[in-house]
């Protein structure tokens, strides 16, 4: 694979972490510490296992029948919700709630339904509910809608700025067009807030890397807690930076250390880029075994002229 199909192909698999306002969805890549973190707050997959508790611990809770949902217990998740209806009904909370059930459902028609509602409940109350359009543009998105996605961030990210969950998913629309300058000014308006989120400083590496400036990339991917850059989509982005700028044994070491996933996605274009730095490694040691050859050979020839003069 060449190096600009690798770089291509990387790009889809970094460009693409997009979560969920309030209950995020992810590839699994997940954030353990939440000082790591600056959108766990605003989304219950990204809670650490603490967190879940004291929310299972509360049945009378939505979030409850959410987690639930999350935790792939479809059934009793949306049961849980339905049985809420009552003194739900009204609040557009609750069916955002219930679109997001459906959403890990992957039933999408219906999770755009509830979605709906919960922008209807919030009309008739006269406020405005930006988790909802966030969550349309996400099923925009997986749908191929990108420029629809974008325009329903774009509304989220109007009616609240203050959004961390929104603001991120409005720069990975950015970067998947290709728009490197506003995905960094609105990840660098998060990393102003947060300069240890693990995911904002991935995009700011990729963001950068993508842009041509592949010093600024290492040193966003540099700031990134150490267990972290072991992660398969940091861990292979971060060494083709490493790669574009020659310092092929560094970029060895880091893809090296990357942990193992069932993602065949980012295993492959990790595969291919060590394929690439390996043989870049080749040959520069072929070309310091042929650099050291000739100065043996030189010294070996300087000695063997200079006990020729004796001779005579």
């Amino acid at each position: 694979m060449k190096i600009s199909l690798l770089f291509n192909t990387l790009f889809i698999c970094t460009a693409s972490l997009i979560y969920l306002s309030s209950c995020s969805s992810t590839i699994g890549l997940g954030i353990s510490d939440s000082k790591y973190d600056a959108l766990s707050n605003e989304s219950l997959l990204r809670y650490n296992d603490d967190r879940k508790k004291v929310i299972y611990k509360n049945t009378d809770s939505s979030f409850h029948n959410v987690l639930l949902c999350h935790d792939k217990k479809f059934t009793e998740g949306i049961e849980g919700l339905k049985n809420k209806f009552p003194i739900g009904k009204k609040d557009p909370e609750y069916w955002n709630q219930l679109g997001t059930c459906y959403y890990l459902k992957e039933d999408y028609l219906k999770a755009q339904f509830f979605y709906n509602l919960s922008l209807d409940a919030a009309k008739k109350q006269g406020i405005s509910y930006p988790p909802a359009y966030n969550n349309l543009g996400i099923i925009s998105i997986k749908q191929g809608h990108l420029q629809e996605g974008l325009e329903l961030l774009k509304t989220a990210s109007e009616m609240s700025p203050s959004l961390l969950t929104v603001t991120f998913n409005l720069s990975q629309i950015y970067l998947q067009f290709h728009l490197y300058d506003k995905a960094i000014t609105l990840l660098e308006k998060l990393y102003n807030r947060s300069s240890s989120d693990i995911d904002v400083l991935a995009s700011l590496g990729t963001g950068y890397l993508h842009k041509g400036d592949s010093k600024k990339a290492i040193f966003f991917f540099e700031k990134i807690n150490t267990p972290y850059q072991k992660r398969i989509d940091i861990s292979t982005t971060f060494a083709l930076a490493l790669y574009v700028e020659k310092d092929f044994k560094r970029a060895k070491d880091i893809l090296s250390a990357h942990d193992r996933t069932p993602f065949v996605e980012y295993e492959e274009p990790a595969l291919q880029l060590a394929k690439l730095i390996d043989m870049r490694l080749e040959e520069i040691r072929k070309k310091e075994e042929e650099e050291k050859r000739k100065a043996r050979e030189a010294q070996q020839n300087s000695s063997n002229a200079a006990n020729s003069a004796k001779a005579k």
